[in-house]
């Protein structure tokens, strides 16, 4: 009688930590489904903004801005799944080759495709890694834009006494405070080169009709 009532009493425990661990697992299946955006937290690194722009139906580019604390240059690599508004995931991306001063704002670009709808919220983490023997050219290159109808026509001065390479531009378009286009576009020589004391210009197009707002990043090493 002893072991059958102490057997109904575990029997009983039993189901109690089972409808328990099946609530927890519930609970824990129910918040990973909600996504929670992962940000840069490093004393380094912060992302400030982000930008979608669609290619197509199932091709967006993800626009990462991130602002260094660094006092050093560095080399940015990101990563980021993408979702949907219920909370699905839907793709992931990949982007890096951005490098950014201490201090500045600098613009990572994610290509997401195969996608079946255009995400609406992002994880994103950054990572780095400090340059030591090359710096960024954007530090000693002074960019005056000029707004001429639909394109802004960029002219870029090397002030420094190194020459910057591979210097690219690029502007960010946007209407009524959205993105509606964007354009990328080295300012070099025929040696791929921003030589110092040299100035080059470009024009970077919007093609998507009027903008009203732009912002311009730009990169590229010196040595």
């Amino acid at each position: 009688m002893f072991n059958l009532e102490r057997g109904d009493h575990m029997k009983k425990l039993v189901n109690s930590l089972i409808g328990l661990l099946l609530s927890t697992i519930i609970i824990i299946c129910s918040v990973s489904f909600n996504p929670i955006e992962i940000k840069a937290a490093t004393p380094e690194v912060q992302i400030v903004a982000e930008y979608t722009y669609p290619i197509n139906n199932n091709h967006i580019i993800h626009f990462i801005v991130v602002h260094s604390n660094s006092t050093s240059a560095l080399y940015l690599s990101s990563n980021s799944i993408a979702y949907d508004a219920a909370g699905n995931i839907i793709g992931a991306g990949t982007g890096d080759g951005s490098v950014i001063r201490s201090g500045h704002d600098e613009l990572i670009r994610e290509d997401i495709t195969d996608l079946p709808s255009v995400p609406a919220l992002y994880n994103t983490q950054i990572s780095y890694k400090v340059l030591k023997h090359s710096e960024d050219a954007a530090a000693s290159v002074i960019i005056q834009p000029t707004v001429v109808n639909d394109k802004i026509v960029v002219t870029c001065t090397n002030a420094g006494t190194l020459d910057a390479k591979y210097f690219e531009v690029t502007a960010l378009f946007f209407k009524n405070g959205q993105l509606i286009d964007y354009y990328e576009k080295y300012i070099n020589d025929a040696e791929d080169q921003l030589k110092a004391g040299s100035t080059l210009s470009g024009d970077l197009y919007c093609t998507n009709g009027e903008f009203d707002n732009y912002l311009i990043y730009s990169q590229g090493i010196r040595y």
